[in-house]
Order: C-alpha cells, then sequence, then structure tokens
C-alpha cells in the first residue's frame, strides 16, 4: 500500500490485472526453459565424467550420478510448487487492489490478447520441446511438461481467477 492509501497491483499500478497474467506466462516460460537446459547440461556433465573415470573417486562418481537422477524429479516438482506459490500470491495481490466495475470488460477484451499470448508460447514450447536434445531430459519432467504444454488452458484458469478476484468481492 502507498502512502496515499491507494493499493497496486503486485507489478504495476492499480488494477493491473492483464499485466500481472503476462508476467506470469513470461516467468514460468523463462523458467521451465532455464530448468529444461541446467538439466540437459548436467546430463551432459555427467557423461563427460563418467567418461573419465579417473578423475574423481568412486564415492564421488555415485554423488554425482545420484544428483544427475534427482535433478528431474526435483525441479519437476519444484516448479510446480513455485507454480501454485506464484499463483497465490498474484490472487492476495489482486484480492487487495481496488477497482471498479466499470473496468470488468475491458480487461474481459484485454484479457483475449493475454491468452493469444499464452497460445504463442505454448506453441514455442512445443518447437523447443520436439528437438532431440530436449527429448530425454523433457520426458523426466512431465508435470512441468503438462503445464506448459497446456499454458493457453493454465492462463485462461489464472487470468479468470485473477478477474474473479478482483471484480467479486464487496466494496469497502
Amino acid at each position: 500500500m502507498r502512502q496515499d492509501g491507494k493499493k497496486r497491483s503486485l507489478f504495476g499500478k492499480k488494477g493491473n490485472a492483464i499485466l500481472d497474467t503476462i508476467i506470469f506466462i513470461i516467468v514460468f516460460v523463462v523458467i521451465a526453459l532455464s530448468w529444461v537446459t541446467s538439466g540437459m547440461l548436467s546430463k551432459s556433465i555427467t557423461e563427460d565424467i563418467e567418461k573419465n573415470p579417473d578423475m574423481f573417486s568412486n564415492r564421488s562418481m555415485e554423488i554425482i550420478k545420484t544428483n544427475d537422477e534427482r535433478y528431474p524429479i526435483l525441479f519437476d516438482n519444484l516448479f510446480v510448487f513455485a507454480f501454485g506459490l506464484f499463483w497465490i500470491l498474484v490472487l492476495v495481490a489482486s484480492y487487495n487492489i481496488e477497482t471498479l466495475p466499470i473496468f470488468f470488460v475491458v480487461s474481459l477484451i484485454l484479457l483475449i490478447f493475454v491468452f493469444i499470448f499464452a497460445a504463442v508460447m505454448t506453441n514455442m514450447w512445443e518447437e523447443v520441446m520436439e528437438a532431440e536434445e530436449y527429448a530425454e531430459i523433457i520426458a523426466e519432467m512431465p508435470k512441468m511438461d503438462f503445464i506448459m504444454s497446456h499454458l493457453l488452458q493454465v492462463s485462461i484458469m489464472v487470468g479468470f481467477s485473477i478477474l474473479f478476484i478482483l471484480y467479486a468481492k464487496g466494496r469497502q
């Protein structure tokens, strides 16, 4: 809350649900791509280390292999956890914003453009993940792949839940 008593959106000006939804989508596309890429890099490094067993002790090799096996499971579950927490954060921030009901129609129209953006991001995700390099690691991260492959549906849920929270609350 600002000093003048007006509440602001999580990422910008008062009542900016559309921007919150776009930032939500961008953040999770970047997180997903970076975690899949780092998982691929981790596998590559582990394979290179296994080719040269003289460099490390047996115990070190076991730890490296264990960490490489745990990486996809950990970051797949962490992605779902972060997704849920961020969604809750955006909903709480939306609840604390004072909005006028007249802007519901405008928000609904602008949300259509957000859904188009989400569809483009979903198509981009599908194209990138079709590459051979990503096939092995993305197969080990089914939750992340499901959310990102259905980003349009997920963004519809997020967007309408934000609109619902923004405009369905009683006036204070």
